[in-house]
């Protein structure tokens, strides 16, 4: 299963899926093997061959609680969000607690996608003291950068750099390096949203550092990332640009799972620099992607209200309205407050 991981990741789909079949076909035939299969189909925008593994999977064992996990992102991909939520929030109510994680992972990223950073926050509190008494630190980092991302969305940076010290103090096992990296990554973000860009550049620095200690060095993408916001942020548009398309040009994976948060800021720069076409190429990209999506929903609806800002911009009325319109569908339960909704009403309203 792991090697069907790494094919992907190299961007050899045919081999990830030759894998898998194989397994089914030579080692076991079970449910685990078939979601495997589902979620490979998922990540390379193949819905409905996905859709049949998650039946195979259920007919051999009705009780995998891992079917009900990939069938709510399965619904999710789909469009149908009320059917997604149902899934996820039914795995709350399994004993397993890694059944429960899985709930709420789902949730975190369906709730992303309507806005509702509010809820997400509410959500995981309760669960960080949870995770503490049980001693399981990967849990409890997930909430705290989960309620670190939602707060940085919702224009609470301080309590995301907050979040940020805490989750960077959590033993996560084997994970820990990582996280780590994830972690400082995220904080330089938290401190562009306080407007706090030479403490920003100085975490990039220490990204840098942090990334050359461990063994797989083309993570280095992460700070040429931050990098490229923190010129960004001082304006240095063309050495923002240089810093973003090396990031994104050395992401893993194929078109459909890579990672929106490196190609939203991407577009970013193009839109700031005034390349209106290449700024709707690459939200577009954020628009097609599958399993790229889950984990950062708000992205992919936000793609839609830059497109329409930049279809008003070339004149294009018709192409406007349906992107706005489209991104106010996704996050007609949003947040109260947040700008986006309310500009992209008014937008909407003047281009009738």
């Amino acid at each position: 299963m792991a090697m069907a991981v790494v094919y992907r990741a190299k961007g050899e789909p045919l081999r990830a899926q030759e894998v898998l079949e194989k397994y089914l076909r030579e080692i076991e035939n079970t449910a685990s093997g078939h979601v495997n299969l589902s979620y490979h189909y998922m990540s390379q925008n193949r819905l409905d061959l996905a859709g049949r593994e998650l039946e195979t999977a259920e007919t051999l064992d009705p009780s995998y609680w891992e079917t009900q996990s990939y069938r709510g992102d399965f619904r999710f991909l789909k469009g149908d969000l009320a059917g997604a939520e149902a899934e996820y929030r039914a795995l709350l109510e399994e004993k397993l607690p890694m059944a429960r994680y899985y709930g709420y992972i789902g949730l975190n990223g369906l709730l992303l996608l309507e806005g509702r950073y509010a809820e997400i926050i509410k959500m995981f509190v309760p669960l960080i003291e949870q995770s503490r008494s049980m001693g399981v630190g990967e849990s409890e980092w997930n909430c705290r950068m989960a309620i670190a991302y939602s707060s940085l969305r919702s224009g609470r940076p301080e309590v995301a750099v907050d979040e940020c010290d805490k989750a960077y103090g959590i033993d996560a096992g084997r994970m820990d390096f990582d996280y780590k990296r994830q972690i400082v990554h995220f904080k330089g973000f938290a401190y562009l949203g306080l407007k706090r860009v030479d403490e920003a550049e100085r975490t990039a620095t220490e990204l840098k550092a942090f990334i050359e200690k461990g063994l797989n060095r083309k993570v280095i993408r992460r700070y040429e990332h931050l990098m490229g916001a923190v010129e960004l942020a001082r304006n240095n548009t063309s050495k923002a640009l240089e810093y973003l398309e090396k990031a994104v040009q050395s992401l893993p994976y194929g078109p459909f799972e890579k990672d929106p948060l490196f190609i939203d800021t991407l577009a970013e720069a193009y839109m700031r620099a005034g390349d209106l076409p290449r700024a709707r190429e690459q939200y577009e990209r954020i628009t097609q992607l599958t399993t790229g999506r889950l984990s950062f929903g708000d992205i992919y609806a936000r793609s839609f209200y830059h497109l329409g800002q930049i279809f008003e911009k070339l004149g294009d009325k018709a192409k406007a309205r349906e992107n706005y319109q489209k991104f106010l569908d996704l996050w007609k339960n949003a947040d109260p407050g947040l700008p986006e909704p309310a500009d992209a009403r008014t937008r909407l309203s003047a281009l009738r």
